[in-house]
């Protein structure tokens, strides 16, 4: 008897060592990811002759928006803003409905078609976007399509969907198979089944694909800069880039307009973060 509570008690102390242990290197790896943003946002606000000085710390003294407000005027950050913004909301909606359309498909159907269809797809995700970026800058050309939004939108879904169309197939095939069944019964079609019964219920998976390919489309670059030729269709990275390469000692407008750049893909990130871990999850269970 007091042998199994002497062991007892050693198990749980072990338990605990390594739950400390544990938390530890938790720790240390969010200090090393932590230590980078802290110097980011602390240089943000900070004038330009106390960013080199001055790096790591932020005083009343130092402190100024001037970043901002000049790195706002530089950027054309209005119409750079619309630019990718309009690419984003085009390219998420696209991937979202074509993708949750063709995984529907896969997912209800599955036959051998289907899965060979699906499995092709899966395959297409292992392609480097940088193997077909110049045979489809001159196809793009071919159709007139350099130079324009839905060029550009066109790129960022033709390599999405196949990632798109992974993440809504688990999910779909990890939901209960009486909902289609049931729903055929009550005198529902496909389209009506797939709209009203079965996208409510794959909130999750739509937010986590809206923050992962959203958050790829918004900080490209390679895409507008092989496909873009006028300074009015720049997007945001695209300006940053171009102030680097022109203002390589005004690291306080670089701060700044990083900053611009970065806002609005953490604001997506801060409204769908609910949903991006267990999308990620729901996804691979039936995957």
């Amino acid at each position: 008897m007091s042998g199994g509570v002497a062991r007892s008690r050693k198990s749980g102390k072990l338990k605990k060592q390594g739950q400390t242990m544990n938390t530890v290197i938790v720790g240390i790896f969010a200090l090393i990811f932590l230590i980078p943003l802290y110097f980011f946002f602390n240089n943000v606000f900070k004038q330009a002759k106390y960013i080199s000085t001055n790096p790591m710390l932020l005083t009343p003294q130092s402190a100024t928006f001037n970043n901002i407000i000049g790195a706002f005027r530089l950027m054309k950050y209005p119409e750079s803003f619309m630019n990718s913004f309009l690419i984003l909301v085009i390219s998420a909606a696209m991937l979202i409905i074509l993708g949750s359309m063709a995984a529907y498909i896969i997912a209800v159907v599955n036959n051998r078609f289907m899965k060979r269809l699906y499995f092709f797809l899966i395959a297409l995700n292992t392609i480097p976007v940088y193997v077909a970026m110049i045979p489809l800058a001159r196809q793009l050309s071919k159709f007139n399509l350099i130079n324009t939004h839905m060029g550009i939108v066109l790129v960022y879904v033709d390599f999405g969907l196949p990632f798109s169309i992974f993440l809504y197939v688990g999910n779909i095939r990890a939901l209960p198979k009486e909902l289609y069944e049931s729903a055929t019964i009550d005198g529902a079609n496909i389209y009506q089944t797939y709209l009203f019964i079965y996208m409510p219920l794959l909130k999750t998976v739509t937010g986590t694909v809206l923050i992962l390919r959203g958050m790829y489309i918004w900080n490209d670059m390679l895409v507008p800069l092989l496909t873009v030729r006028s300074s009015y269709m720049q997007t945001l990275p695209q300006r940053l880039w171009a102030m680097a390469s022109t203002n390589q000692a005004r690291w306080d407008m670089m701060f700044g307009a990083a900053f611009l750049v970065s806002v609005p893909v953490i604001i997506l990130f801060l409204i769908a973060q609910k949903t991006f871990i267990q999308g990620i999850v729901d996804g691979s269970i039936k995957g």
